[in-house]
């Protein structure tokens, strides 16, 4: 695959937006709602690219191009919307309930597709990370009501996760056999 820094550039960005979550008391709440956002979409960006940059590999260019479209609507609507702390951790586990979501969709259009070899090690952890996902949802949504302060924190280390996760993706597919991914 080509241009894995643009995948790197969204992990990283998304990873930072989650650590201003968890920093807000340093960086100040209005310098945070605009800071998350900006990296949200700045993340989003560096999808889109990536996804341009890789239309020969179609699936990859659906999922990216998909996560760059969930990522940018998400850094639009926590800018926008919410007015309170609550409301802006709704929206934040809706979208960590959404990546789940795309999450387990890519794994089983793994499963459907003819592709030569399956990296099994990539797909099971495509499947964990979507279970992952739905319960780190139910989890913020849980503190959202209980203790916000709390929900912010959870917000902020599973965005920091997903942005890591998207810069280790990065690395394990570096040095991966390009026709293993021919459809």
């Amino acid at each position: 695959m080509k241009n894995l820094n643009y995948l790197r550039i969204s992990g990283i960005a998304l990873a930072l937006a989650g650590l201003s979550m968890i920093l807000i008391e340093n960086i100040s709440v209005e310098t945070a709602k605009v800071l998350v956002p900006v990296l949200i979409i700045a993340s989003g960006f560096f999808s889109y690219l990536f996804s341009s940059k890789n239309s020969h590999f179609r699936l990859a260019k659906q999922y990216h191009l998909i996560q760059a479209i969930g990522l940018t609507t998400c850094g639009l609507l926590v800018a926008m919307l919410p007015q309170s702390l609550e409301d802006f951790l709704t929206y934040i586990a809706y979208f960590v309930l959404l990546s789940g979501f795309l999450e387990f969709s890519f794994a089983f259009m793994v499963l459907n597709m003819k592709i030569k070899v399956i990296n099994w090690g990539m797909l099971i952890s495509r499947f964990v990370a979507a279970m992952a996902s739905f319960i780190s949802a139910i989890v913020l949504l849980l503190n959202t009501i209980s203790n916000p302060l709390t929900g912010l924190l959870i917000a902020g280390i599973v965005t920091i996760i997903g942005g890591l996760s998207i810069v280790v993706f990065a690395s394990k597919i570096k040095h991966a056999d390009p026709t293993n991914f021919a459809e």
